[in-house]
């Protein structure tokens, strides 16, 4: 009877109200989800952006809490004391990264490639809002010509690329020399592209210095309030919202160039 009236509703009642209905599936996650939206009141709650105005319509709740990627939080603090006059964020997606370093390095411009263009007025939103659209250029696909269009051999540049395997494509010193030159924060996709974290270590471990960083499970230590005020009863619910529910075990590299350091000082 429940699955035949769950049918009926998704079948006759417009998108529109079925998405305002959704929140009742899920009451208690509900809840705190509006609990952590209203603390957070727009901005970024802990994380190497904590305060950036994440002001977006049903924003990501890990990208709110400061919880989002945070396995790459240390390498991220492991070159920030470094200037940049380029960042290159390919898979900008809806301006996270893009916005983020643009406020934590004042004086880099940033290109936010991003393949859809659907998410190009949420980039937009976002560095209005953060005061950094004069530094952010937003762009759509970024292809092997583009890459290597953007990058200058004298200029001090981070690159952040998430492409969903596609980076095994793009990221190759070979065809583009001034990757050796460039700092790169890269999630990679085995799952997606058979050897992708093996074959970019080959091609850059004779140029770079390389770190691993590997998918750790979310802990309510990570929750950016005090822990005091949590129920036992909702801890679990709490640490499925700071989640990203990926697919598998998920990898990045932080690749930092071994004869090119008098350009990051």
């Amino acid at each position: 009877m429940k699955a035949s009236l769950l049918k009926y509703y998704r079948d006759w009642l417009p998108l529109s109200i079925r998405v305002r209905l959704r929140p009742l599936n899920y009451p208690v996650k509900s809840l705190i989800s509006s609990v952590i939206l209203k603390i957070a009141n727009g901005r970024v709650l802990s994380g190497p952006f904590k305060g950036m105005k994440f002001t977006l319509e049903n924003p990501d709740l890990p990208k709110i809490l400061g919880t989002y990627e945070l396995e790459i939080d240390s390498a991220i603090k492991r070159i920030e004391a470094h200037r940049f006059d380029r960042i290159i964020n390919v898979g900008a997606g809806e301006g996270y990264y893009a916005v983020g370093t643009a406020l934590k390095w004042t004086e880099a411009v940033v290109y936010a490639f991003e393949a859809d263009r659907n998410k190009h007025p949420q980039i937009l939103k976002l560095s209005q809002n953060n005061a950094v659209l004069d530094r952010v250029k937003i762009l759509g696909i970024c292809q092997e010509n583009d890459l290597l269009a953007s990058l200058n051999e004298s200029l001090s540049t981070l690159i952040l690329i998430d492409i969903e395997g596609a980076e095994i494509d793009l990221l190759n010193p070979e065809m583009i020399a001034n990757l050796k030159k460039s700092v790169i924060i890269v999630e990679l996709h085995d799952f997606l592209s058979e050897h992708c974290s093996s074959i970019i270590r080959q091609r850059f471990q004779a140029s770079h210095e390389i770190e691993n960083y590997t998918t750790k499970e979310r802990e309510l230590e990570d929750l950016p309030f005090k822990k005091g005020i949590i129920n036992s009863l909702v801890a679990k619910q709490i640490i499925e919202l700071m989640c990203e529910n990926r697919p598998a075990t998920q990898e990045w590299f932080l690749m930092f160039p071994k004869d090119a350091r008098d350009l990051y000082t």
